[in-house]
């Protein structure tokens, strides 16, 4: 399971200060990363309440989902 915990860019950065974590697009681009390894079980998630918005955050759950059933 790869939380990406916000899709709201400004947020994540307010989120992880330092470390391994901090690069927003490392992170978004991990579970493209494991399915190119070979590995077919990958769960999503946000932590729902980071952003302002759970709608949009469910929405963006979603649309990575689709985009990485469709590469």
């Amino acid at each position: 399971m790869v939380y990406q915990e916000t899709y709201h860019e400004a947020t994540y950065a307010r989120h992880h200060l330092k470390g391994k974590k901090q690069d927003f697009f490392w992170r978004l681009e991990t579970p493209d990363r494991l399915g190119r390894a070979g590995i077919d079980k990958i769960g999503l998630g946000a932590l729902i309440g980071l952003y302002d918005s759970w709608r949009v955050e469910c929405y963006m759950v979603a649309e990575h989902l689709l985009w990485l059933q469709q590469h």
